[in-house]
């Protein structure tokens, strides 16, 4: 009896086994990534600083309104250092063709942007050296590989970005008109980039694009009109004029938005946002990290617009002072959490490692690149990208692969000068 009623124990083990393994596929394996409610594997992509420098519409007779726009371009960036230029104009449409312009009595160190028939910034060339650091090509080249990497989603998420992060400088100012529909540069980013970014939306999202405010989105509509209009939902994420962070979790990871403010000229760079301040969205942000670890999120992904550490000096100025610098807090939860810090402002890419927390700087999205390197101070992080090689005109983006407690992130990346794209993993 014993006997028996072992062995139809073992035939209905067995059977419990076979089944399980060979006609109900996956129940013994993780779920795939279509199971959007059992797992934590997902992908996103990131690009930053893709505005172009510069619409000019004018022609010759116009000359009082493009060097009211040249005074306007000037004095953001350079301050009160004064400036000669030179113009060229069509002499067949009389349009504006080059600006030409650089510190009274170094006329080596100029920059000269180049128009197209569009009016729009085709080119752009800086000297002494006369480097190209500029095309337009590059804002193309990266919008359209986004775009691709979102339509690749629908039919298979592991082989597409489900959404797309952007680290600020979408536009380049309000001054030629502040709203979607009135500024050219915001119209230019609908037209080129967001009207066609695929209508489905993953559950548990509100969009498939999520961006950080800029300074450029401030510069000229210091009420963030354009902003607001292009981007209505995220005011359903407590995103408004008056508070300008924003946090959402999807699956097992975080997203903090957070808002450094307007671009002041000076160095070390200082936190400049007043909605809220420094220290209110230092509180809040720690608040935000605690919550993490409360709801056991694997992951915290924390975007701004200034870079906490970089190499490269944009306008005479760099990374944030250390005085007003997240990685302050940042520091302190990376040995409880997985966090990156996912940055722009300078035009170029960036990795650093700082006390356990991961620092990606990724402005290669199409503006003019930064390519002036400040010297490194005693002490300072290494930098994992370039390593101290001289850099080149790079257009990028980043995809971002998360799989359960791992995080693996590859730079998809166009060198003009060699011709060609290619991918590398950089975490």
């Amino acid at each position: 009896m014993n006997n028996r009623l072992n062995r139809w124990i073992f035939i209905c083990v067995a059977f419990v086994i076979v089944f399980s393994v060979f006609i109900v596929p996956g129940a013994c394996r993780e779920p795939n990534f279509q199971d959007t409610g059992k797992n934590s594997n997902f992908v996103f992509a990131v690009f930053g600083d893709s505005r172009l420098p510069g619409y000019v519409p004018y022609k010759k007779s116009q000359l009082d309104i493009i060097n009211s726009f040249i005074e306007q371009m000037l004095s953001y960036d350079y301050g009160q250092i004064p400036f000669d230029n030179e113009l060229t104009f069509n002499k067949k449409t009389q349009y504006l063709e080059s600006i030409k312009i650089y510190p009274k009595g170094m006329p080596d160190n100029y920059l000269q942007l180049f128009f197209g028939s569009n009016r729009w910034v085709t080119k752009a060339i800086k000297g002494p050296s006369g480097v190209q650091i500029l095309r337009d090509e590059g804002q193309r080249w990266v919008y359209k590989n986004v775009l691709a990497e979102l339509r690749k989603y629908k039919m298979n998420p592991a082989a597409g970005s489900g959404f797309v992060i952007h680290t600020g400088d979408i536009t380049y100012q309000g001054l030629q008109g502040k709203g979607k529909n009135t500024s050219p540069y915001w119209k230019q980013f609908n037209e080129q980039f967001m009207e066609k970014v695929p209508k489905d939306i993953p559950s548990g999202l509100v969009s498939r694009f999520f961006p950080a405010l800029g300074n450029h989105e401030t510069w000229g509509d210091e009420n963030i009109q354009g902003f607001l209009e292009t981007f209505p939902y995220l005011t359903g994420l407590g995103f408004n004029e008056k508070n300008r962070i924003y946090k959402f979790d999807y699956k097992n990871s975080r997203f903090i938005f957070l808002d450094s403010g307007d671009f002041i000229g000076q160095a070390p760079v200082m936190w400049n946002s007043k909605y809220p301040d420094y220290n209110t969205q230092m509180s809040i942000l720690e608040s935000w990290l605690k919550e993490a670890i409360g709801k056991n999120i694997k992951h915290v992904f924390v975007m701004h617009h200034y870079p906490c550490f970089t190499l490269i000096s944009a306008h005479d100025v760099g990374a944030l002072a250390n005085e007003q610098n997240p990685h302050n807090v940042l520091k302190k939860y990376s040995s409880r959490l997985d966090i990156i810090s996912i940055t722009g402002h300078v035009h170029t890419t960036e990795f650093f490692v700082v006390d356990g927390v991961k620092y990606c700087v990724i402005g290669g999205g199409g503006g003019e690149q930064d390519i002036g390197l400040i010297p490194q101070p005693d002490g300072y992080p290494a930098e994992l990208y370039w390593k101290g090689s001289l850099r080149v005109e790079e257009y990028s983006y980043l995809t971002v692969n998360v799989s359960g407690n791992s995080v693996a992130m590859f730079l998809h990346r166009w060198r003009p000068v060699k011709g060609k794209s290619d991918v590398v993993k950089v975490f």
